[in-house]
């Protein structure tokens, strides 16, 4: 068997390109190395959908980062790799050369994601067949390492393991099996987190800010697409009659262990209906179709073709949405890339480094800003993390890491890290991408996105320097703002004007409550929410229209002056009135609760601004 699974391994080796790369993704792929690199504390220090392994999702050459990530994600392949033979051997053993067909398929097609959820699958299966507790712990070891990699893996992992342990007991009529589990669950945690700081400092925090991530990545991320449910119907009945059809237990397991996994797999794919968000559906949709195959005893043709029915038909709605323009093919090149990771790793390095170099030279920084930080401590609004690495800054970064706080909670954990004393000295606000520094990605606006967090920054840091493509923030002593002022609760319709209080000496913001009825509550919980907008009319009856996100439409909303670049500090066009739209009004009750925010401005301020 470990013959067979090495060959497979070798076969099927991951192409790892440890080169630093800019913008939005790639930049985060940076910062959790750096932050690996650095022992910055996650719980403490930072909160994000990776977890303090995040890292090994992308290896760079960042002190030991690359070699770490090729060894252990080499390990994890290689298990999942060992598990995947070895059921098929213990369920039928004369199937071997297509259980291997197998294994080199689907470890070609992922990288690291379903290879957790794929082994800790394996691992109750595996279990429930040979009742040996140590794949349970195995199981459970899997799960939060995939929770120190990304929330996502992890919660998916834990689901399945927490979906077996309850079917063990409802089964059993004991709490051995949970115990097991339990006890191995939250001692490797422990191990691992002692292991990265030595000490438990953070770790409740990381926990509620994982599960705030997940379930605010949701009605954050949403794009409205229009689906072909004829598609998608034919889909689900094909995929869940499998079971009935096969009639086997130990498939009907995997059903019932991986019902909540399934069910994260699609609001993520559905809640942002594009590339990687389909294909994340998608790819567990192959590997559990891998899994059915695997456990089939004997292959029935029906069940096959129901299977291979069941790809085809998803593929095709994820292709009539329109948002779907990947690759879909799996990649041969496994040997090459090991020779080339194991054997010319000096050259693959050395590339990777050039290469980085000239990737981050657009981020290159004029000198004024250089001399202006020297070595003080410096953050990144909204999300390029690249400009530590092309100018050898000293980054001291907040718990999000880059603008898009999903819930109130995550927002004002933000905004109180940003207070403090850990915060860094400056702050650098890119301006290149959205222009002018305010215009987020899927046309919603930046100080809206992370209400307390942004009040936070203009309240406690002063704009020093600016050109066409930076603001440079510094922290002071001296507060810009001098109080709020909030008003009383009132209410409102959809899609109808609000009138704007008028004060000329203040910053104005909307405290909006929305709530879903039960229609739009069940649906947000099987599917995903509706879209919000607030549409702005300035006094010249210009309008302007953004994305909100409803959750943290709690905490204000930036209302007047309306900033059009941040260079322009505090100043922006005035707004007269303001009218809240949702994407589905049978969705949402039909009263809009709001109360209003004056922020007044600190004697300073004023003079800046209205020269009094």
């Amino acid at each position: 068997m470990f013959p067979l699974s090495f060959l497979v391994f070798i076969g099927s080796f991951y192409a790892f390109n440890p080169t630093i790369e800019t913008g939005l993704d790639p930049s985060y792929a940076f910062g959790l190395n750096y932050i690996f690199a650095h022992r910055i504390p996650f719980g403490t220090e930072v909160i994000y959908t990776y977890g303090p392994l995040g890292f090994l999702y992308f290896p760079q050459a960042i002190a030991h980062n690359f070699l770490i990530g090729v060894v252990v994600v080499s390990l994890l392949r290689f298990l999942f790799i060992v598990l995947f033979i070895y059921l098929g051997k213990l369920v039928n053993s004369s199937y071997w050369i297509l259980h291997c067909m197998l294994a080199f398929a689907v470890s070609s097609w992922f990288y690291l994601d379903f290879v957790f959820v794929g082994s800790v699958s394996i691992c109750m299966l595996l279990h429930h067949l040979s009742n040996r507790n140590w794949l349970l712990i195995l199981g459970a070891v899997l799960s939060i390492t995939a929770l120190f990699v990304k929330s996502s893996f992890g919660l998916m992992s834990l689901s399945i393991l927490g979906s077996y342990g309850i079917y063990s007991w409802v089964k059993t009529k004991n709490l051995d099996h949970v115990s097991v589990i339990l006890f191995s669950a939250v001692l490797f945690f422990l191990v691992i987190w002692l292991a990265l700081y030595g000490n438990v400092n953070g770790v409740y925090a990381y926990l509620v800010g994982t599960w705030q991530l997940s379930v605010g990545n949701s009605s954050a991320m949403i794009l409205e697409v229009s689906n072909n449910w004829y598609l998608l119907f034919c889909f689900a009945a094909c995929f869940f009659s499998i079971p009935i059809v096969l009639r086997q237990k130990t498939i009907s397991l995997l059903y019932l262990i991986s019902i909540l996994a399934l069910l994260a797999a699609w609001k993520y794919a559905f809640s942002r209906e594009e590339n990687y968000h389909l294909k994340f559906f998608f790819d567990y949709l192959l590997l559990f179709s891998a899994l059915v195959i695997l456990l089939s005893k004997p292959i029935k043709i029906v069940s096959l073709a129901l299977l291979v029915l069941s790809v085809l038909l998803f593929f095709q709605s994820m292709k009539a949405t329109g948002m779907y323009t990947l690759e879909t093919q799996i990649p041969f090149d496994g040997y090459k890339n090991f020779v080339r990771v194991c054997f010319q790793h000096k050259t693959l390095l050395k590339e990777a480094n050039e290469q980085s170099n000239k990737n981050l030279q657009p981020r290159v920084l004029n000198s004024s800003i250089i001399e202006k930080i020297g070595t003080a401590t410096v953050d990144f609004f909204p999300w390029e993390l690249t400009y530590v690495a092309a100018n050898k800054l000293n980054w001291q970064p907040r718990p999000n890491l880059q603008s898009g706080a999903y819930t109130p909670w995550l927002d004002e954990n933000n905004a109180k890290f940003i207070a403090s004393n850990k915060a860094a000295n400056y702050y650098l606000w890119d301006m290149d991408k959205p222009n002018g520094g305010v215009d987020c990605f899927d046309n919603r606006y930046f100080l809206n996105d992370e209400p307390h967090t942004i009040f936070t920054l203009f309240n406690k840091y002063q704009l020093l320097y600016s050109d066409s493509e930076h603001v440079l923030f510094k922290r002071s002593e001296r507060l810009n703002f001098d109080f709020i002022v909030e008003g009383d609760e009132q209410s409102g319709e959809w899609n109808k004007w609000i009138e704007v209080p008028t004060d000329s000496l203040g910053i104005i913001r909307i405290k909006t409550f929305f709530k879903s009825n039960f229609l739009g509550n069940l649906r947000k919980a099987i599917y995903r929410d509706a879209v919000y907008f607030m549409d702005y009319k300035m006094d010249n009856g210009d309008q302007k229209t953004y994305r909100i996100i409803p959750e943290n439409a709690v905490n204000g909303l930036w209302v007047n002056p309306l900033i059009e670049r941040i260079s322009d500090g505090l100043k922006g066009r005035k707004v007269s009135e303001i009218k809240f739209r949702c994407s589905d009004s049978t969705l949402v009750q039909p009263t809009v609760l709001f109360k209003w925010q004056i922020i007044t401005l600190a004697e300073n301020q004023q003079q800046k601004l209205y020269g009094n």
